[in-house]
């Protein structure tokens, strides 16, 4: 009769499926390594960013631009992107609102820094609100926020999808 022989390698491959069918057993255990406070919902369907020394939170939110004409000769308009600003517990306004805020998208080799107005025209109940001049902006970006916020310069990176 027929007796397979354990060979080095067949006894590498056999303690190797071992050792990974334990492995993923345990990453269940190991979390995903978060600080375990989880960030507010955003108000505004945005994505939600910590300011830092605790100082409350910034929401980016962007606007899909309309589409002109038909077709593959279809263009898409210019739309803003707006900044909303809470206070520490996440929904409140920022209060005194924010100055000077500007964000800085694209890489340090080559980026764009965008000056953000007082939007108006946004619901005051859910944050203070800022707004970009209309362009054509990414989808998805990576950045840096700038504002004044209690007469002290905050700055904050992000990435927003």
């Amino acid at each position: 009769m027929f007796q397979p022989r354990l060979t080095l390698l067949g006894m590498f491959m056999h303690k190797s499926v071992y050792v990974r069918v334990v492995l993923i057993g345990l990453l269940p255990l190991t979390g995903c390594g978060g600080s375990g406070t989880p960030l507010p919902a955003a108000s505004h369907s945005g994505a939600l960013f910590p300011l830092p020394d605790s100082r409350g939170f910034f929401e980016i939110k962007t606007e899909a631009g309309t589409r002109t004409g038909r077709g593959a000769r279809s263009k898409v308009a210019s739309a803003p992107f707006h900044v909303y600003f809470y206070k520490a517990d996440g929904s409140s306004p920022i209060d005194p609102a924010p100055t000077d805020v500007s964000i800085k998208i694209g890489s340090a080799e080559k980026n764009t820094t965008i000056t953000l107005t007082p939007d108006k025209s946004a619901s005051s109940t859910a944050g203070t609100a800022f707004a970009s001049p209309p362009g054509h902006y990414p989808e998805a970006f990576r950045g840096e926020l700038t504002a004044t916020i209690d007469g002290q310069s905050v700055t904050a990176s992000f990435m927003f999808r």
